[in-house]
């Protein structure tokens, strides 16, 4: 009962969210999206990590103590079509992966997205204790030079409600708690200290607008 209570509470305060957020102009759309298994990922992990500008934020991530997580839900992504509102069409493609530090609760998570011309390589680190919203974020500019940044956690927590909310709402508080958030908290997705397991899970409920919300985030 007490845990009905707190999701009943939780979905209120994400619909409060959605409703108190401004409408944006019609968003664009994700066409042909498909969702990697497993196995997959870990090629796709196997050919980023060769990648120049991948491999500089790889370096960072171990340097500071991470490893990538073992379990096949602490990944996710797909590839597909973009479709803009002006009906242009690029290809897409988004992947995260969670990753833990030994004898620690930090966590980390790493992004490598791209909609036609547009790439984002980064990765955050969740500090001990924190979840999403206290994320730092550092993406690898054209020069391979790692900078801070907040864009894709801020946009993310921004957007989702928002855009997913209506039909997605009830899928949150059960992957937000699978995603290491407490159940008690009132962070919402903003407690989440495995995004990828919480993108999974949610994608899984709600199809294609997750996808449409990664790559939105992408800039």
């Amino acid at each position: 009962m007490k845990i009905r209570s707190i999701a009943g509470c939780w979905l209120i305060l994400f619909c409060f969210f959605l409703l108190s957020t401004p409408q944006a102009g019609r968003a664009q759309k994700v066409e042909n999206q498909e969702i990697f298994s497993p196995k997959e990922m870990n090629k796709r992990w196997e050919t980023f990590s060769t990648d120049k500008a991948f491999l500089v934020l790889l370096k960072e991530v171990r340097a500071k103590g991470f490893t990538r997580k073992k379990d096949p839900k602490a990944s996710w992504g797909f590839k597909g079509t973009a479709v803009s509102e002006k009906g242009e069409k690029d290809d897409a493609l988004f992947c995260i992966f969670d990753l833990e530090k030994k004898g620690s609760k930090e966590t980390c998570s790493m992004i490598w997205g791209r909609k036609g011309k547009i790439a984002y390589k980064a990765y955050l680190v969740i500090p001990e204790g924190k979840g999403l919203e206290n994320a730092n974020e550092w993406y690898v500019d054209e020069k391979n030079t790692v900078q801070k940044a907040n864009s894709w956690k801020t946009c993310v927590l921004r957007e989702l409600p928002r855009i997913c909310g209506p039909f997605c709402a009830g899928a949150v508080p059960a992957c937000a708690v699978a995603a290491g958030a407490t159940i008690g908290a009132t962070g919402g997705i903003g407690a989440i200290t495995s995004p990828g397991v919480f993108l999974g899970c949610l994608a899984a409920a709600c199809g294609g607008c997750v996808g449409f919300i990664s790559l939105l985030c992408l800039g």
